[in-house]
């Protein structure tokens, strides 16, 4: 009878259609509640208006349970298998079960509002913080994971691996005294390593870590490099740009200037180490920068090509080198949640993890990515490019995802020139104009798609004040084009750190954006760009020096009432405990 009255319900309210705003977690939730007789049928059709209202953050909170681990971003949530964690939480940048502060900071004279601890790191990075129950994982220069306790922020343990960790017995015959000194070396690693965790005084890990890394790690790589450098290539140093993922039981780690894939348990015990050396793996200016992805027992990563491993033994699964059209690709593929046989690439092409074939023929033509692309809400989403246009646009596009491969072709064609209608029957794709010369990987909530866009491009193009866009997702109408003028211009320093590069993030119901100086503007979602709170954590930067303020490019992590945000030397744990 009640599946009957389900049924009556469904047909005839449309509050209760699947619709492509409502919130994928919200929905589950209902129906795990539902199943599990927490609430009645009767009561569908509140929760629903609920969600076609924009309320899922309510209606998830509301419905979650002690014990319960299937909403992403609760202090509950576990990472697991089926539903692992990595570059931006779950790859979507969407923490629909976290309920974060809105208030928060810490000024330069040292007083703190708001935040539980702060910890120093070993060295510098763009990478975000991945966590699996009491442990803090983190990527830092050049080749080091490492793990903090996540109540207090204590370092626990640090572990390197490099070109040393990745040579063969024939490796060691033919460079026997090149290996004599780095036995040394390694060994000299080793100490240091162990000995990071009982420093206490401010400033010590940075200044010991970076000791370690010029004069140890670099060295070790570089007589490597000298010895075989076709073998052994290093990559523009830019140092632990990807994020760990994990399945709660292991955390796997890309260390993208050396191509060395690795796989980790919480105690810092190595279980595999893949080396990716290929001649068809070249130079990318810029180095590569994708984080991994953990997906249907499969890490996945773009070095070059994309390439698939198992997250079992580490051996390498299959490998794709022409899989898109030729170009710069910096993005990260993401996953699509509840889906294990199909990926998103790093340009917007869905391909299947069996093979990396496509999943269905897509007309995506996309040469060039400085983004990541994103699956929400049934829509993927992608950047074009950097794409220096004569008139200084840069194109955002996205489609709707079939729910089956299907032979006709999905069409996501971005123009170079902002005001052509993209718009296409079914799934669709909509070229829409971002100013300036990088964007943001997109960030899809509420029937919307958010993008920023840096302020002062190259060579005089763009505009000098970055904006922040809103874009109708079914539709593709601009929604809002507004100046993000809470944010510097561009922060320059020895590292010249854009003004808004960083993807959004969801959480609470709200957009969590942050700009270059550890600033962190929170903004209410809809038609209007309303800010809700601007909060800002004040540091002098360790790496180059007290003349500079400490720089953040790491999207944060949001976990129950808590926010982790990663800066250049820091980590730090927003919420009181």
């Amino acid at each position: 009878m009640k599946t009957i009255i389900i049924g009556a319900l469904l047909l005839l309210c449309p509050l209760f259609a699947l619709s492509q705003d409502f919130s994928k977690e919200a929905r589950d939730a209902v129906s795990k509640a539902l199943k599990e007789k927490r609430i009645e049928a009767s009561e569908l059709g509140s929760y629903y208006s609920l969600i076609n209202n924009g309320k899922s953050a309510d209606v998830i909170k509301k419905l979650e349970t002690p014990g319960d681990k299937g909403v992403f971003g609760s202090a509950n949530f576990a990472p697991s298998a089926e539903k692992p964690v990595g570059w931006r939480g779950d790859w979507s940048g969407r923490f629909p079960g976290a309920t974060p502060p809105l208030k928060w900071g810490r000024k330069l004279d040292g007083s703190i509002d708001n935040i539980a601890w702060i910890a120093e790191t070993p060295s510098f990075s763009g990478s975000s913080p991945v966590i699996a129950g009491n442990k803090i994982f983190i990527t830092s220069a050049s080749c080091d994971l490492v793990c903090f306790d996540k109540k207090t922020g204590k370092l626990l343990w640090v572990k390197s691996a490099g070109f040393y960790d990745a040579a063969t017995p024939e490796d060691r015959a033919k460079f026997t005294e090149v290996f004599k000194s780095l036995d040394m070396l390694a060994k000299l690693r080793e100490k240091m390593n162990n000995e990071l965790p009982s420093l206490t005084e401010p400033g010590e890990v940075w200044k010991e870590g970076q000791d370690k890394s010029k004069n140890i790690l670099d060295k070790m790589d570089s007589l490597l490099a000298a010895a075989d450098p076709e073998r052994f290539k290093i990559f523009e140093r830019i140092d632990a740009t990807t994020t760990p993922c994990t399945d709660g039981q292991f955390v796997y780690v890309l260390h993208n200037t050396t191509g060395i894939l690795a796989c980790y348990d919480f105690d810092g015990n190595r279980k595999w180490l893949s080396f990716i050396c290929e001649p068809a793996v070249k130079f990318q200016h810029h180095g590569y920068t994708s984080s991994p992805l953990l997906i249907d027992g499969k890490v996945i990563v773009f070095f070059k090509g994309y390439r698939a491993f198992d997250a079992a033994t580490g051996k390498q699964l299959w490998s794709k080198n022409g899989s898109e059209p030729q170009g710069l690709r910096y993005g990260t593929p993401a996953a699509v949640p509840g889906r294990k046989d199909i990926f998103v690439g790093c340009t917007g092409a869905v391909f299947k993890t069996s093979d990396c074939s496509l999943y269905s023929k897509q007309n995506i033509t996309v040469s060039e990515s400085w983004g990541g692309g994103v699956f929400s809400d049934g829509y993927v989403a992608f950047l074009h490019a950097r794409g220096y246009t004569e008139n200084g646009f840069k194109p955002l596009g996205w489609y709707k995802l079939p729910s089956a491969p299907s032979a006709s072709s999905i069409t996501a064609v971005c123009p170079d020139k902002p005001g052509q209608d993209m718009l296409k029957p079914e799934w669709s794709g909509n070229g829409q104009p971002i100013y300036n010369t990088f964007a943001t990987t997109p960030l899809i909530y509420g029937g919307l798609i958010y993008i920023g866009s840096e302020g002062g491009g190259y060579s005089g193009r763009g505009t000098e004040t970055p904006f922040i866009f809103a874009y109708g997702l079914e539709k593709g109408e601009l929604v809002y084009s507004l100046p993000a003028d809470f944010f510097v211009q561009r922060y320059y320093s020895p590292y010249s750190v854009y003004s808004l590069q960083t993807p959004f993030s969801m959480a609470g119901g709200n957009i969590f954006v942050l700009g270059p100086l550890n600033e962190i503007v929170i903004l209410a979602p809809g038609k209007e760009m309303k800010e809700l709170e601007r909060n800002k954590i004040e540091m002098k930067s360790l790496s180059i020096g007290d003349k500079y303020k400490e720089w953040c490019v790491a999207p944060p992590v949001f976990e129950g009432n808590k926010i982790y945000l990663r800066s250049e030397s820091h980590v730090y744990c927003i919420g009181k405990n």
